[in-house]
């Protein structure tokens, strides 16, 4: 019980890092459930207040993260507490309250300023970033797909199976449609366990999984017609990759991009 009430704490910590927003919601259900003037009121107070008061409950928290999923998972729980309609009810409400005019402006004034004061500026902290590109991709992506392309009108080669990281090869495919996938869309890597374990093998290295099965993945990656191969810089892979007739095609300085101009697809 006491790693259940841990849990809640460092829950609440993650979600409301001053504890300000909590509050906020805190005293909005207390506002409803007192007011409580129509049955949406009620409803809208005695719901979040469920929502709440669960959440807080160490068994409740204890049984999630026992019998669930892991306990990092937790704080989507409180994705069922509608925070947003229930603090814009409140303040609203609380707004018109004032019987004048120049009152409902006071009272929406300082309303106002209790929200922006309490919450965080989300374009500050790094929250948000320049995006490199149209695409939003990372800069070194759209780099390595740019040096396919020009490598495929270089070459006049236009065959491309590339074998790289799941995201990366995804993200990959985003900017051009020159290259075959290897990963294919496949994410399941505990069915391709059980279905091919040398597929699993590469799929572990290319994700920087296993560093001790480079030489067998790159003759597998090879013997399977990928001639494009990107991998994390890892110790040992690059002689592998010389050794198997790979060149560095592009070096991101967290991956290498590599080509072998003497793959090529079955015929």
């Amino acid at each position: 019980m006491g790693n259940a009430v841990s849990l809640t704490k460092e829950t609440l910590k993650s979600i409301y890092p001053g504890g300000i927003y909590f509050l906020y919601e805190a005293a909005a259900i207390i506002f409803l459930l007192v007011r409580h003037r129509t049955k949406q009121e009620k409803l809208l107070g005695r719901y979040a207040a469920v929502v709440l008061l669960t959440f807080l409950f160490p068994p409740f928290a204890y049984a999630v993260s026992r019998f669930m999923r892991e306990g990092d998972v937790y704080w989507r729980y409180l994705w069922l507490l509608p925070a947003a309609v229930l603090l814009a009810y409140t303040a609203v409400t609380v707004i018109w309250s004032a019987k004048t005019k120049a009152g409902n402006i006071l009272l929406a004034l300082l309303t106002g300023a209790v929200l922006i004061l309490g919450g965080r500026n989300l374009y500050a902290g790094g929250a948000f970033t320049k995006a490199f590109s149209r695409e939003k991709l990372p800069e070194m992506t759209m780099i390595t797909a740019d040096r396919i392309e020009k490598n495929i009108e270089e070459t006049g080669n236009s065959y491309a199976y590339l074998a790289a990281p799941l995201l990366v090869s995804s993200e990959i495919r985003e900017v051009t449609s020159a290259v075959t996938l290897f990963t294919g869309r496949v994410m399941d890597f505990s069915s391709i366990q059980a279905a091919n374990k040398g597929w699993y093998r590469n799929l572990m290295v290319l994700n920087n999984q296993w560093t001790d099965e480079e030489h067998k993945a790159v003759r597998s990656l090879k013997k399977q017609r990928c001639n494009y191969i990107l991998l994390y810089d890892q110790a040992g892979s690059n002689g592998y990759l010389k050794k198997a007739g790979y060149h560095i095609l592009f070096d991101g300085g967290t991956w290498k991009l590599w080509f072998h101009p003497d793959v090529k697809p079955k015929t």
